[in-house]
């Protein structure tokens, strides 16, 4: 996945592409770094997800403060807002291949909080989304 670290102050990812973009690079997952400002931030990552199989995927965004997902052009979770650590889902028939990703987050204030987990059934166990599920460009 390529990031993009922007610095700024946000209440909403409306806002996102007027913050100033400071620096980027790769990494394996949509997560905090730690080497991240202590406040006032944000993060876009972009890349592809590749599925083995096709089937109705659930997918859980939890961040504090705000955070999106999308799957292609859809946008399938909006966690957007100020707001504490919580998750939020979201559900996407996907076909198998590969398809392009973008998460989104922003931290304004207190706590922070970024992961991303999928699964394919509510019988099947949450799994956190890694480099082994992902494919940069």
């Amino acid at each position: 996945l390529r990031y993009e670290l922007y610095e700024g102050r946000l209440r909403s990812l409306d806002r996102l592409d007027d913050l100033t973009l400071t620096h980027g690079g790769v990494t394996p997952v949509p997560a905090l770094s730690g080497d991240e400002p202590a406040e006032e931030f944000a993060l876009r990552f972009r890349g592809f997800v590749s599925i083995e199989e096709a089937g109705v995927f659930e997918f859980e965004l939890v961040s504090d403060d705000g955070s999106r997902l999308w799957l292609a052009d859809t946008l399938v979770i909006d966690h957007d807002g100020l707001h504490s650590a919580r998750g939020k889902r979201g559900m996407v028939a996907l076909a198998a291949g590969i398809h392009p990703i973008r998460v989104e987050y922003f931290q304004a204030g207190g706590g922070q909080a970024l992961e991303l987990r999928l699964r394919r059934s509510e019988e099947e166990e949450w799994r956190g989304v890694d480099g082994t599920v992902y494919y940069g460009r």
